[in-house]
């Protein structure tokens, strides 16, 4: 590999709430970029022949490693694997291989494409994406909280099939149901089954935190969450759980939403309800308030709901001189870009969110094909991206 140049400067990082442009002080954010990638960059596209010569691999390799040929080296698949990272290689997303007999689709959606969690406008792009590769252009249906189920039925009454994404809307999806028009619930599901839904195994990260933290010697540990929906439930379920069984001697949660209906800030409580809070829940506004009164335990490492409120935490420890992770360990889940930049590099759970849009345009197809009255619950994995921010006692 090329020789590695390395650029250290103190900066200041923005980013978008619901209402207004926030800032986080971050020191020492580390930019590396190899002396090849900085060429290819300069380049219009990078080509499977641009990553060959960066690692010295062939290009038959690399195609496999691409294409996730199963008899690659590992050794060889993580080399490549960090060329195209660094290269900003753009992978070919994969054709869904169905007979498609749908005419048009439709996304319905409550959540702002705007919002500062990058979730649901990544899902938005990729749906389209893979929908226009099928020879469809996707219609997209932004709801607003304040709608009431039958203005949001009357919206969704002429659409041939729809993906529901973003929180459950139940009524409207059986109402769907009962009109005979295929429904799809991503990122969320029917507790009655009768609704077919695709979301993440977010137990399953839950689960895949605890391990990794315990497994790295921390037996007092603790998780920031905030339970506004059942994607969060089931992360924090599976993390107290999980923490339990691999031997965590001291497991504390702290719900952000709880602590603010039991101290009486009413107007933060409000705001999270509502999706207002900004993208990492409202722990910026209280995290001073729970950090003073020692809330977390003497816990030497903390797992937070997303990566967005393990930056507003390390934010808040940065502030008070306590050193990550020498002086507490930190992780997220989101996997999102930003987290890779900072220093420490956070450590979060992530998931492939082509493979997920691809599911569940599978799954509608399934639903449009199907003349059967059984709900299908899918589950898509995850996986933990170590970084620098979690230590080993």
């Amino acid at each position: 590999m090329s020789k590695i140049t390395r650029f250290k400067y103190p900066t200041r990082v923005k980013y978008f709430t619901h209402s207004k442009v926030s800032e986080i002080s971050l020191k020492n954010v580390y930019y590396e970029f190899s002396l090849s990638v900085l060429y290819l960059l300069k380049m219009k596209k990078v080509t499977i022949t641009d990553l060959s010569e960066m690692t010295g691999i062939s290009r038959s390799t690399i195609s496999r490693v691409l294409n996730n040929n199963p008899k690659v080296d590992p050794e060889v698949r993580k080399k490549v694997e960090l060329a195209i990272e660094e290269s900003g290689y753009l992978r070919k997303a994969s054709k869904v291989k169905y007979d498609v007999p749908i005419r048009s689709v439709t996304i319905a959606t409550t959540v702002l494409v705007d919002t500062p969690d990058p979730y649901y406008s990544i899902m938005i792009n990729q749906f389209q994406e893979q929908f226009l590769q099928m020879g469809l252009q996707p219609q997209l249906i932004l709801l607003n909280a304040s709608m009431g189920d039958e203005q949001i039925l009357e919206k969704l009454s002429s659409s041939e099939c729809v993906l529901m994404l973003g929180p459950e809307l139940p009524v409207v999806a059986n109402a769907l149901k009962d009109r005979n028009i295929p429904v799809v619930m991503v990122n969320g599901f029917d507790v009655d089954m009768r609704i077919s839904s695709i979301s993440l195994d977010y137990e399953l990260g839950g689960e895949l935190a605890a391990k990794y933290l315990v497994n790295n010697g921390h037996k007092n540990v603790a998780m920031l969450t905030a339970q506004t929906r059942p994607s969060i439930r089931k992360r924090t379920y599976g993390f107290e759980r999980a923490a339990h069984e691999y031997g965590a001697e001291e497991v504390t949660v702290i719900d952000i939403l709880q602590y603010c209906q039991d101290t009486d800030q009413i107007d933060i409580c409000k705001s999270i309800k509502l999706g207002e809070a900004g993208a990492d829940f409202g722990a910026s506004k209280v995290l001073p308030q729970i950090l003073d009164k020692g809330l977390f335990n003497g816990a030497t490492a903390v797992f937070c709901l997303c990566d967005r409120t393990a930056i507003s935490l390390l934010d808040e420890l940065e502030k008070r001189g306590i050193s990550v992770p020498d002086d507490m360990s930190v992780m997220g889940f989101d996997n999102l870009s930003i987290g890779k930049m900072i220093s420490p590099a956070l450590s979060s759970i992530g998931c492939d969110h082509r493979l997920t849009a691809q599911a569940a345009i599978q799954l509608l197809i399934q639903e449009f094909n199907e003349n059967v009255n059984v709900a299908k619950r899918v589950n898509m994995g995850v996986k933990l991206f170590p970084r620098d921010s979690v230590k080993s006692l």
